[in-house]
């Protein structure tokens, strides 16, 4: 199986794949990247956009004015930026970080260029919240140079100043490895495994040994992950965090909950751990 390779501290997320695939590095933005949603989509028929968004009088359709078909797994992201950074300032952060990274530019535009933001958002990326002002919207599509993986970045501030970052990443070939991600397996016969402590560094929550340990694991859809709290942390929200990191990984479809212990438990691995659980493991004896 492959899996979830390394995990930072909450909110950077490298993605370990094969070594053509593509490894997403951690956005440099200031401020803050808040999840909005993330999806995984095994197959699909892809338009690439290589031009401005703009009706096809033949077809009827509002499509890029100039695309290229490619078929594999669509990775789609959602964030609203946190930030007192203008919108010109986080395009230069963004613009920097891309120029940094091993990315062939296919396209870019930029205000009244890129065709409506209507368009955009609700004829093309399907993402009614990325309909914002005409002139204050960009767009980047990249080929990475190491693996046959498109990526296409749209930034737009709506007219109430909120401003949202969208990411669709398409995996051409083998690099696809959706299918891999809930396999069929059991986990022990006690019905839970231990995946380990959650420790914290600088008051934030590392998250880092828990994936190292799902790398070894297959994952049932209806699985749980259960976070136990011997020793409270009432300065971080641990579970929204991890849920976080699990959005961030493509896992957001796996509930967590909490479980506050009231007494030490033998053989927990630290005062605040995650276990993953299978909910029907009862019905199953």
């Amino acid at each position: 199986m492959i899996a979830l390779k390394t995990l930072f501290m909450l909110g950077f997320v490298s993605l370990s794949l094969p070594a053509t695939a593509l490894v997403i590095e951690p956005i440099p933005l200031p401020g803050k990247l808040e999840d909005i949603r993330s999806e995984v989509v095994p197959e699909i028929e892809y338009l690439l956009p290589l031009g401005r968004a703009k009706l096809n009088r033949e077809s009827g359709l509002v499509q890029p004015e100039k695309k290229r078909l490619i078929i594999g797994e669509l990775r789609r992201d959602l964030w609203q930026i946190i930030s007192e950074l203008s919108l010109s300032s986080t395009q230069t952060h963004l613009a920097t970080y891309f120029n940094d990274q091993p990315y062939e530019v296919l396209y870019q535009c930029e205000s009244r260029a890129c065709g409506e933001s209507f368009s955009w958002a609700n004829d093309i990326f399907n993402e009614a919240l990325l309909y914002g002002d005409d002139r204050k919207q960009y767009l980047w599509t990249f080929k990475h140079k190491n693996a046959e993986t498109y990526i296409v970045y749209y930034l737009i501030e709506r007219p109430n100043r909120r401003r949202y970052l969208f990411r669709e990443v398409v995996l051409v070939g083998e690099q696809s490895v959706a299918a891999d991600r809930v396999p069929k397996a059991s986990i022990s016969s006690d019905g839970y495994e231990i995946l380990g402590p959650i420790k914290f560094n600088q008051g934030q929550a590392d998250f880092s040994l828990i994936i190292k340990n799902l790398e070894q694991m297959s994952l049932e859809p209806h699985y749980l992950f259960v976070l136990h709290q011997h020793q409270p942390h009432p300065e971080v929200d641990l579970v929204k965090a991890f849920q976080g990191v699990l959005a961030q990984s493509y896992l957001s479809n796996f509930k967590t909950t909490t479980v506050e212990n009231l007494a030490p438990r033998r053989g927990a691995p630290g005062p605040i751990w995650v276990e993953l659980v299978d909910p029907k493991w009862s019905d199953q004896k």
